[in-house]
């Protein structure tokens, strides 16, 4: 089970059944999923909850539900890529611009680094995608390459736990 996490506004913690509905909803919104392979079907959304939820998700190390004044806000996880873990985010259209993915990223990075002590931690995130390069810039992550995939071309961003404090960009 995950720790519960706390910034100044939001609260990331484990996710319970009756998050389901929630997160089901997110991730079948087309406008949310554009950045990130596509919206899936109510089906495939409830599976990806039920495996999240009981830690049957190999390529999920830790996820959240983040909160703020108890109303469901986003998503977060540290997700395995390759020998290093990925930091993700995801929010509702109705949490976008109050700053939110910049918390639970800049939180969930320090936990990585500094909780658990992991010396690298990534993000994967679509080239498209200005408004999430800006939060891991923000939070003082580093952009190493671009790839170009048949599938789409992707940014590859990094934040070494030797060189990353947790107040960057604040």
């Amino acid at each position: 089970m995950v720790p519960t996490l706390e910034t100044p506004r939001l609260r990331l913690r484990a996710y319970v059944p009756t998050d389901r509905a929630q997160f089901v909803a997110t991730y079948t919104d087309p406008e949310v999923m554009v950045h990130v392979d596509g919206a899936l079907s109510a089906e495939s959304a409830g599976a990806l909850f039920d495996g999240v939820y009981d830690g049957s998700r190999a390529r999920v190390f830790g996820a959240w539900c983040v909160e703020h004044d108890g109303e469901t806000v986003g998503h977060g996880a540290l997700l395995r890529e390759g020998e290093t873990l990925g930091v993700g985010y995801i929010l509702p259209r109705r949490s976008w611009g109050h700053g939110y993915a910049t918390e639970i990223a800049r939180a969930i990075t320090q936990y990585a680094l500094h909780t658990l002590g992991r010396a690298r931690l990534t993000a994967t995130v679509d080239v498209g995608n200005a408004s999430s390069c800006r939060v891991l810039q923000k939070i003082g992550m580093t952009l190493v390459k671009r790839v170009d995939d048949p599938e789409g071309a992707y940014f590859i961003y990094e934040a070494i736990a030797a060189q990353w404090t947790p107040d960057l960009g604040r």
